[in-house]
C-alpha cells in the first residue's frame, strides 16, 4: 500500500528469497521513477558457486491436502519487542537475543502448547526449520547483489512433552543457525555436507509422514528494504506477504517503523483457534 493509499501487486516466486526479491523491486521502482536508471546491476553467476544439482527426491515436509489452513497476522511492536527479548534471555545460556530469535521462541513455544492440547496429544519431535541466507556466512561474504536463492535450511528440535523455556528455545535456534558458517558452506559447495543435508531432510519427511513429529517452517524477511521502494507515489506504508498457504509456515517481516516484526502463521484450524488464544502470545502482541 503506498501513501498516497495505492495498492501495489507484486508477484514474486519463493518465500525464502527476500536479497533477490528486494533487489528486483528496488530497480524496478527506480526504473519507474527515474529514467530506466538501475540502482544495483545483479550478479548472475551463482551457478559457478553452486552449481544445480538434481534433488527432485526430496519432498518438503510442510503443507496439508487433509486440513484447512488459516494464515493470520500477529504484530509485534517495539515495546512489546524489547519485553519479549528481555523474557527471552538468560546469562546462563543465552545473552541478547535478535528480535527474530525471541519471536521465533515464543510462536514455537505456543505452537508446542496446541499440539498438546490436541483430542488426541502425543509425545511428538517437535521441528523448527529455519532458512539461513548464506551469502554472509560464506568467505569471503558475497554481496545481496549476487540473485536467486542463495539459501539452505537449518533445524532445531525439541518435543511436546512439555514446554522449554523460551531463552533454552532461543539457544536452540541460535544454535543451529551458528552450524551454517563458512567451513559448512565450502563443504556444501564440494558436495561433502550437500548428500548429508538431503539425507536429514528425507529423514525428517520419513517420520512426518508417519506423525511422529510436527513440522514448522520459520522465514525472516526482516531488515530487507521492502519499505525503499518508491514508484513516484512515495514510499509504501505497509508491505505484506502472502506465501503462507502451507500447514505450519511462519513468515516475518519488518513494520514500517523497522523496530517490531510482523509474523505471518500458517496453521490448520483448529489449531490456530487454538494458538490466537494463547495467552502468552496475547500478551506481546496484537492480532491484525
Amino acid at each position: 500500500m503506498t501513501s498516497d493509499g495505492r495498492r501495489v501487486e507484486y508477484i514474486r516466486g519463493g518465500m525464502v528469497q527476500a536479497p533477490s526479491d528486494t533487489l528486483f523491486l528496488n530497480n524496478w521502482a527506480s526504473i519507474a521513477k527515474e529514467n530506466n536508471e538501475i540502482l544495483h546491476h545483479p550478479k548472475l553467476d551463482q551457478t559457478s558457486l553452486f552449481p544445480p544439482k538434481e534433488v527432485s527426491s526430496y519432498i518438503p515436509a510442510t503443507g496439508s491436502a487433509i486440513h484447512k489452513v488459516v494464515s493470520k497476522r500477529f504484530v509485534f511492536d517495539s515495546s512489546n519487542i524489547a519485553a519479549l527479548r528481555a523474557k527471552s534471555s538468560n546469562k546462563s545460556c543465552v545473552e541478547h537475543p535478535t528480535r527474530v530469535e525471541a519471536v521465533s521462541a515464543l510462536i514455537w513455544r505456543c505452537a508446542m502448547n496446541v499440539v498438546r492440547m490436541r483430542p488426541v496429544s502425543a509425545n511428538l519431535i517437535s521441528v523448527a526449520q529455519l532458512a539461513v541466507n548464506l551469502r554472509g556466512r560464506m568467505l569471503p561474504p558475497l554481496s545481496n547483489l549476487f540473485f536467486g536463492n542463495l539459501m539452505i535450511s537449518t533445524v532445531a528440535t525439541s518435543t511436546t512433552d512439555s514446554t522449554p523455556e523460551l531463552h533454552c528455545l532461543v539457544g536452540q535456534l541460535r544454535d543451529a543457525i551458528k552450524k551454517i558458517d563458512s567451513d559448512y558452506v565450502r563443504k556444501l559447495q564440494a558436495d561433502d555436507e550437500l548428500s548429508m543435508f538431503f539425507n536429514s531432510l528425507k529423514d525428517l519427511n520419513e517420520q512426518y509422514a508417519k506423525g511422529e513429529l510436527e513440522f514448522y517452517t520459520f522465514s525472516s524477511w526482516c531488515r530487507f528494504p521492502f519499505y525503499e521502494a518508491d514508484f513516484g507515489w512515495g514510499k509504501p506504508i505497509w508491505i505484506s506477504t502472502n506465501n503462507t498457504v502451507s500447514k505450519n509456515v511462519i513468515m516475518f517481516m519488518d513494520t514500517k517503523c523497522g523496530k517490531g516484526v510482523e509474523a505471518w502463521v500458517a496453521l490448520n484450524e483448529e489449531d490456530m483457534a487454538r494458538f490466537e488464544c494463547e495467552p502468552e502470545l496475547i500478551a506481546f502482541t496484537k492480532m491484525a
